[in-house]
C-alpha cells in the first residue's frame, strides 16, 4: 500500500513501527463538485433502471409460468 501511495505522491512518515501517508488533493473547484454530483445521478439512474428491469422480468417470468401451467392443465383435461 505505500508503495501505492508513494507512486501517487503521497507523503509518507515513519515513527517507529507505524507509518503514515497522504496524500494532498487539489482544490475544490465548481466542475469537481459537478462533476461528482452528475457521477452520482449517472450511478444512481443506472441503478434503478437494473432494480425495475429485474422487477418486470420476475413478473414476465411469472406470467409465462402461469400461461404454460394453464396450457398443460388444459392438455391434461383432453
Amino acid at each position: 500500500m505505500l508503495k501505492i501511495a508513494k507512486s501517487a505522491g503521497a507523503i509518507v512518515r515513519r515513527e517507529g513501527s507505524e507509518t503514515e501517508a497522504w496524500l494532498e488533493l487539489p482544490a475544490d473547484t465548481f466542475a469537481s463538485h459537478l462533476d461528482e454530483l452528475v457521477g452520482t445521478h449517472a450511478a444512481e439512474l443506472d441503478y434503478r433502471v437494473k432494480a425495475h428491469s429485474r422487477i418486470v422480468r420476475r413478473l414476465l417470468g411469472l406470467v409465462y409460468t402461469e400461461h404454460s401451467t394453464a396450457g398443460m392443465d388444459a392438455d391434461a383435461g383432453k
